[in-house]
């Protein structure tokens, strides 16, 4: 399952409002690469939507996630727990597999 497909059904069980903020901070697969326009702030119900995305983020692998995309996209949305974010930090540091030869499972 893909980090982004999750994200926009576990928001759209929350608010429309909730979607309408994922979808503006989440690029698309196809703008991924041109994705420039970061908004760090979570959105506003991100508990909420952390709540319902819970039970999908172990069908997620995290660790086919390029490096910066957790950093600069998913993490400051505050709704994976710190402790997979942490986790696949810690995977990408031992591992010897470089991010540039890893597909995006975003």
């Amino acid at each position: 399952m893909k980090f982004f497909d999750s994200t926009i059904l576990a928001s759209s069980l929350v608010s429309s409002d909730a979607t309408k903020a994922l979808l503006e901070r989440l690029p698309t697969l196809e703008k991924l690469d041109d994705f420039r326009q970061i908004n760090n702030e979570p959105i506003l119900d991100h508990q909420k939507v952390a709540k319902e995305l819970e039970s999908l983020t172990k069908f997620i692998d995290f660790k086919l996630i390029k490096g910066q995309i957790l950093a600069n996209i998913i993490e400051p949305l505050k709704i994976i727990p710190f402790e997979i974010i942490v986790n696949v930090y810690r995977h990408k540091a031992k591992s010897n597999n470089r991010d540039l030869n890893e597909i995006s499972n975003f």
